[in-house]
């Protein structure tokens, strides 16, 4: 498949965008067959500066002109589950209603100065983020602390299989600010999207795209707010069936999840959605 001209000044849902920002998200892993400095190049990007590792949070960014992209790592080690399951609610300054504790706390914010300085070095017209599972988590309150904290206009941002990071107040407010420029990939049955659990009071912001078991997109952008309502109550129910009857803790149930290959697990991969956008690429040619 060959590497389009995409036009970084759109914050239009693309399903192209779609693909090289899943490609980032993948890049992030540094994993060998695919790495930061490969995802520059296919994309005629550049490296900028260091990557930002720090604290096991993990994330790189990149320019063109006037364009800058910013890539989080997810959950690739054992550690990266303690974050996820510390599911208090934060109140931080600036930003509207509560945020997750650990997302924020041990994901974001040990990586916050040197995001910023990143900024500090050119006056960026167009800012893109992007992250899978933890890293998704990561970047949209990156999003967010740059409208509320900063000031600053986000382009667009794309995650993967990213979970709930934020109450109704901050679903709301975030939205308010991010119409039709942040799109939230869920495949299928990925069941990281459904931690921190609905009744915990989290709720998802942004425009879903939900693939079914035919790869086929059920949400697009766009979407209205009866749709939205649809979508928060299935999310609510896939609650209920993925919690187990004996309460078993959250960390338990992370970790039931993480050494048990079942679908769910395998539809988080990073891969298995790169190769779902590819296919409706495809399907559109």
């Amino acid at each position: 498949m060959s590497t389009p001209n995409l036009d970084w000044s759109q914050s239009a849902h693309s399903y192209q965008t779609a693909l090289a920002l899943a490609k980032a998200s993948r890049a992030a892993y540094c994993h060998d067959d695919y790495l930061p400095d490969q995802w520059a190049t296919e994309y005629n990007f550049k490296m900028e500066g260091r990557p930002f590792d720090k604290a096991g949070m993990y994330g790189f960014a990149a320019t063109k002109e006037d364009t800058i992209v910013f890539a989080f790592r997810g959950t690739d080690r054992g550690g990266d589950w303690l974050v996820n399951v510390d599911m208090g609610h934060k109140d931080v300054r600036g930003i509207p209603g509560k945020v997750h504790q650990g997302f924020w706390d041990d994901g974001l914010n040990p990586l916050l100065d040197e995001l910023f300085a990143a900024l500090q070095n050119r006056d960026y017209r167009r800012i893109w983020i992007t992250g899978h599972s933890l890293g998704g988590a990561i970047a949209v309150l990156f999003q967010a602390s740059l409208i509320f904290q900063k000031g600053r206009m986000v382009t667009g941002v794309y995650t993967f299989g990213q979970p709930r990071v934020g109450d109704a107040i901050f679903r709301d407010r975030l939205d308010e600010h991010s119409a039709g420029q942040y799109h939230r990939y869920v495949n299928h049955n990925d069941v990281v999207p459904l931690v921190p659990p609905h009744l915990n009071r989290y709720r998802h912001a942004g425009s879903p795209v939900r693939f079914d078991r035919n790869g086929d997109p059920q949400f697009q952008d766009g979407i209205t707010s009866r749709i939205r309502g649809v979508f928060d109550h299935l999310e609510e129910r896939l609650d209920s069936l993925a919690q187990r009857q004996d309460r078993e803790s959250l960390n338990d149930m992370l970790e039931r999840i993480r050494q048990k290959p079942t679908e769910g697990v395998r539809e988080h991969a990073i891969t298995e959605y790169i190769e779902a956008i590819e296919k409706v690429i495809g399907r559109a040619r």
